[in-house]
């Protein structure tokens, strides 16, 4: 049989010479390895990915062709020494109906399998519980981790270019616990070592009266009866793209009065946190006028609005697209981004699927500040409460480093993981290293095609990347400025703040500005804690508190990052009970399966081929990595490397894939304490501000399923702590109530 043909310069890596093998920066591993070693001459670009794939193909069979008989894989041995000499049609009809047989029986049982876990999928809890904490938060109740997973028992998708993004530590989600219990404030935790009984009841007592405050001004989580309803099984469909015809007659998206109910709360959840958000800002509608109310709302929505239609970016300012004026908005997005950002909303919430938002860029997206005050995590800390109510796990990260954005980019999704929304944070900084566009498009790509998910991008360049994928790219950007706040000054020597305390130290003007009085910051290198105390004096703050931005200032970028995700939810809820009340129930699976659009979009950037002549445009990336190999830019690339931050850092290291003959365990240094890490006091919210986070976590305390939740919460029994229980929970040595459901 013919097992194909390779070119004579590829014999060297198909026999095992790797001597004039070219690397990148890093380590690459691409989808056919010896692709890396594609010629560097332009002149490839006549060439397209299938192109590539085939010759890899055909020099994989070349290489087993080569191998010793002895050595022959099964296949090889079956067509080698079966077919074509002695092995008889008698044996080949045989082998043929028992491979059928065999097939049978698998369907079968997976048939039955199937079946058993749909059965099994009555005893988990309802998706829209939405509920952290109770007898789960480990920073008030001692743990025993027998309901935690681990690595081994991590869902695995059935996409095969998917990157294991997901953690036990994303499922298990203890600091999620702790962060938004609903009735147990995280700033009374018996963690606290300088904090006595007497003032986390005084803590507490404050906590549940605020929350009191809010939730009659603004509302709270009502979870929807889930009663004889069933969660089905999404992951036997690729990309959870379930057809309507294969749900379960009882499944909770086929019961119209549990999803008229269910979008009533979602609605009324997102339009209570956006308020919360606007009130934050100054824009409350207390002391307007009933007469001023329309255009107040008018001028308060265009603020806060995402901008779609009719504009131009300038300097990565969105600015209308005839006058070229800046326009009002905390994001813009094209019409493509903005359509897949409802689409994947309405996919995560349906699907109940994992969302991804990543952060990348320079050190402006941390240094100053702790890591929990960066622009991502303060979107993290509003949004994922009120994706939990919605049914979805969200999964934030900040990607942030010193150094080139790219050197990660060339690792994929190894480094990154999946995205839905990936976020560059521009270089507030504005020092001279920032990246080319060779460089960013690189990263746009890489985007596109590393992983499951499709992202939208956000990005300040974004080089010609509608033109290189047929105008199909889901591209947009933050729109930058800090003019929401009122103006910080110096004035006869004093500085003028706002009266607005969420905007103090945002928008330096004149002199402050010059002074750079708004690099203001609230970090902390360490809380006292029960459990651990570290060998030496720690620093007072975190390192690096010059020239960069502020808390305030990171937190604004967050909320806006914020309202644009509310906005789409917004959008798609509202699609979605327009749908159900034109009679379209249950929504078409037209309007939110991401399949096929996922795959023309990476097919786009896959196949982009530019032929060379005296008017082609090289396109920016193939132009970056022209001394190493263009075809890069199309392919899904894969790494090994040192380089932090990583998803997945034991699994993706270099020491990973050293033998232990070669010298000593690789593993990772382990911690040095485990457990949550408690909240500085000082980040609690002022009396004077809106705790938009609150908003957000507020719930029904019938949203706890265990008894002694509520026994506990209701009944605001606390328990007293004694040290030494803590100290065993700090090293995971724990005795947890148990909680009944499984969210």
């Amino acid at each position: 049989m013919d097992h194909g043909t390779i070119d004579e310069e590829d014999d060297d890596f198909v026999n095992g010479n790797y001597t004039t093998r070219k690397f990148s920066p890093m380590e690459v591993e691409t989808e056919q390895d010896s692709l890396v070693r594609e010629t560097a001459d332009l002149s490839s670009f006549g060439r397209t990915p299938l192109h590539f794939r085939r010759r890899m193909a055909a020099a994989r069979n070349n290489a087993l062709a080569n191998t010793d008989q002895e050595g022959d894989g099964l296949f090889l041995g079956f067509v080698r020494h079966g077919v074509g000499s002695s092995f008889s049609l008698r044996n080949f009809i045989l082998l043929s109906v028992l491979s059928a047989t065999v097939l049978l029986l698998i369907n079968v049982l997976d048939s039955r399998l199937e079946q058993a876990v749909m059965e099994d999928v009555l005893l988990k809890g309802p998706p829209h519980q939405g509920t952290f904490g109770g007898s789960r938060n480990p920073g008030q109740f001692q743990q025993d981790g027998n309901g935690d997973v681990n690595d081994d028992e991590l869902p695995k998708s059935n996409i095969n270019h998917a990157v294991h993004s997901l953690t036990a530590e994303n499922i298990n989600n203890h600091n999620g616990e702790y962060w938004h219990d609903s009735v147990l404030s995280p700033f009374a935790s018996p963690l606290y070592a300088n904090m006595d009984n007497s003032s986390r009841a005084n803590e507490q007592k404050h906590f549940q009266a605020q929350m009191e405050a809010l939730t009659a001004q603004y509302g709270q989580w009502e979870p929807p009866n889930f009663e004889g309803l069933v969660v089905p099984k999404y992951h036997h469909y690729d990309y959870r793209d379930i057809p309507n015809a294969d749900l379960l007659a009882n499944a909770w998206q086929k019961n119209e009065k549990y999803v008229q109910s269910f979008l009533q709360q979602a609605q009324a959840l997102v339009e209570r946190v956006k308020l919360g958000i606007f009130a934050e800002y100054g824009y409350s509608d207390d002391n307007i006028a009933e007469s001023k109310l329309e255009s107040y709302h008018k001028r308060r929505d265009a603020t806060f609005g995402v901008i779609v239609d009719h504009f131009r970016v300038i300097n990565e300012v969105a600015v209308d697209e005839k006058t070229e004026e800046r326009l009002s908005g905390i994001a813009y997005l094209n019409k493509n981004a903005w359509q897949g950002l409802i689409r994947k909303l309405l996919h995560a919430i349906i699907t109940q699927d994992d969302f991804y938002v990543v952060g990348v860029g320079p050190a402006s997206t941390y240094r100053g500040n702790n890591f929990f005050q960066s622009q991502v995590m303060q979107f993290h800390r509003i949004m994922e409460p009120v994706f939990r109510k919605l049914g979805v796990r969200l999964i934030s990260r900040n990607m942030g480093m010193d150094a080139s954005t790219t050197v990660s980019a060339l690792g994929g999704a190894d480094v990154y993981g999946e995205a839905d929304i990936f976020w560059y944070i521009s270089d507030t900084t504005a020092r001279p290293h920032r990246e080319s566009r060779g460089q960013m498009d690189l990263l746009h790509k890489q985007a596109i095609l590393a992983g499951e998910r499709m992202p939208i991008i956000l990005t300040p360049e974004p080089v010609v990347l509608m033109t290189d994928t047929d105008g199909k790219a889901w591209v947009g950007n933050i729109q930058p400025g800090v003019n929401i706040c009122g103006e910080t000054r110096i004035s006869d020597g004093n500085i003028r703040l706002p009266q607005n305390p969420t905007c103090r130290y945002v928008n330096c003007v004149g002199e402050a500005l010059e002074k750079n009085v708004c690099d203001h910051y609230e970090s902390v290198c360490w809380i006292n804690r029960k459990g651990f105390g570290p060998d030496y004096v720690q620093e007072p703050n975190v390192g690096f508190q010059q020239d960069y931005m502020g808390v305030q200032t990171h937190q604004l970028e967050g909320r806006k990052l914020a309202m644009l995700v509310l906005r789409g939810l917004e959008s798609a809820l509202e699609r979605w009970e327009s749908e159900t009340d034109r009679g379209l129930f249950p929504l078409d699976d037209k309007q939110w399966h991401v399949q096929d659009v996922y795959e023309s979009l990476r097919e786009s950037v896959r196949t982009l081929e530019r032929k060379p002549g005296k008017n082609a445009k090289v396109p920016a990336c193939e132009e970056f990595l022209y001394a190493i190999n263009p075809m890069m830019c199309h392919m899904a690339l894969h790494a090994f490397s040192e380089w932090t931050p990583r998803i997945n850092p034991e699994y993706t290291s270099i020491r990973s894939r050293i033998t232990s003959s070669v010298g000593d365990n690789h593993e990772l240094l382990q911690e040095l304490y485990g457990g949550v890490d408690v909240l500085p006091l000082q980040w609690k919210t002022a009396e004077e501000q809106v705790d938009v986070h609150m908003i957000a976590i507020a719930a029904n305390a019938t949203s706890f399923s265990s008894e002694s939740d509520k026994d506990i919460i209701i009944g605001g029994d606390q328990q007293e702590y004694d040290d030494d229980a803590w100290i065993a929970m700090i090293n995971y040595s724990h005795t947890m109530l148990q909680f009944d459901t499984t969210l």
